[in-house]
């Protein structure tokens, strides 16, 4: 045994693979009757510490997503958004991150010196970071987007023309649910030269509409169509009151027209319709009840009369 320990201390632990320094080990190890060679104790003692990593990794990464979903839904509870979002993207990180020193640690456990590693990969990396710009730049972007509360998961918004709620902010890209109910897959780095418009943040929602009526109402009807729909508006608390308004706007070519402009009070777009469908029927009821109708686009043709100076009218449909 003393043998044994004097071999230990002058060839080291991590040589004793070299066929010339560990058979006196080994055969000390056979006269003590201890089994197994010790070149093999060694080996599978590297081989469960290599295990014992790699399930520490796996539960680690379990771990992190158990508590980064709990923690997650009491921030969605509680409408933090931008804080929930924030929280994904850092526990993929987080999952990188474990990985990487999952893989120094084997490296290590099997021999190889994790110091010219590093090494290797800063002289590497600058050869990678030109390669990869547009891969670092998308995930700059993710986070700029993410710490600026520009948008977050589950925010109705419109990208460049298109209007969707986003589903996901990866490491690379942002996914948006379009109203056509297709999957846009838009880079994190471009967003931040594109025009977004997020409506999460809105409560209200402005609805504005242009009614024409013919030519032949008169001065009183233009003005009772325009009070009581007037007071149609102002009267219904879906609707901001103070700052709705009905005006008679323009002559135009074919009609007379006025203008509604008023705030309904929601933001969701479903209940924003059923609203202002409830609001245009009931302006043209209020039409109606006034004797007027709705213009259509006509033009209006006069001709002479033969052997008379008066003329003759006819209107026809543009």
């Amino acid at each position: 045994m003393r043998g044994c320990l004097i071999a230990l201390y002058y060839c080291g632990v991590d040589q004793c693979f070299s066929p010339s320094k560990y058979f006196f080990i080994d055969d000390t190890s056979r006269s003590l009757g201890l089994g197994f060679p010790l070149q093999f104790r060694i080996v599978d003692g590297h081989v469960g510490a290599i295990v014992l990593v790699v399930l520490a990794t796996l539960v680690l990464r379990r771990s992190g997503t158990i508590l980064s979903d709990r923690a997650r839904l009491q921030l969605l509870r509680v409408d933090r958004t931008h804080s929930a979002s924030m929280l994904l993207l850092g526990e993929r990180l987080l999952k990188v991150l474990l990985t990487i020193a999952a893989a120094f640690a084997i490296l290590s456990l099997i021999g190889v010196d994790t110091k010219t590693a590093l090494a290797g990969l800063g002289i590497g990396g600058i050869a990678v970071a030109f390669g990869a710009q547009k891969t670092i730049e998308n995930l700059l972007g993710a986070i700029l987007l993410i710490s600026d509360r520009a948008i977050a998961v589950g925010d109705l918004c419109s990208i460049s023309g298109r209007m969707g709620t986003i589903e996901d902010i990866t490491l690379r890209s942002v996914r948006m649910r379009t109203t056509e109910q297709t999957l846009l897959l838009i880079p994190a780095g471009s967003l931040s030269q594109d025009n977004i418009e997020n409506f999460r943040s809105r409560t209200k929602m402005l609805m504005t509409v242009t009614v024409r009526l013919q030519y032949s109402a008169t001065k009183l009807q233009i003005s009772t169509i325009r009070d009581e729909i007037y007071r149609l508006v102002t009267e219904d608390v879906r609707i901001e009151a103070s700052s709705a308004r009905v005006n008679v706007t323009d002559f135009g070519q074919w009609a007379i027209e006025l203008q509604i402009w008023a705030y309904i009070l929601t933001a969701d777009v479903q209940k924003f319709n059923a609203i202002r469908e409830e609001l245009l029927l009931s302006i043209a009821h209020v039409i109606e009840t006034a004797g007027c109708r709705f213009a259509i686009p006509s033009q209006t043709i006069y001709s002479a009369a033969d052997g008379g100076d008066t003329g003759r009218k006819t209107t026809l449909p543009r």
